[in-house]
């Protein structure tokens, strides 16, 4: 006959933490510059016309986003997707996207 302990069974051991990676994951700079020229069109309009950041704080981009990343902003520059290349220097509208 086998007797019953009252005691409850110690905790199970923690499992050990997740390695922290060395690096940052990495993102897609291609997808990333897409998505800024949708949502700013006429900052990444700016952008690509200069090919770099203007001097000045960008009017109209709130001040607690800040500016794009000197990666993002060379995606931007050199990007060669449709919604890139749709970007009207001149207006900061979309045109027609390019074939």
């Amino acid at each position: 006959m086998t007797r019953f302990s009252c005691r409850t069974a110690p905790p199970p051991a923690h499992p050990a933490p997740d390695p922290v990676p060395d690096e940052e994951p990495q993102t897609d700079l291609v997808t990333d510059a897409e998505q800024y020229a949708v949502v700013h069109p006429r900052h990444a309009a700016q952008i690509c016309a200069l090919g770099r950041l203007p001097e000045t704080a960008m009017a109209g981009l709130h001040p607690a986003i800040g500016p794009p990343s000197p990666q993002l902003v060379h995606a931007i520059v050199t990007g060669t997707s449709p919604a890139l290349r749709a970007l009207d220097p001149q207006t900061g509208r979309v045109t027609a996207a390019a074939d």
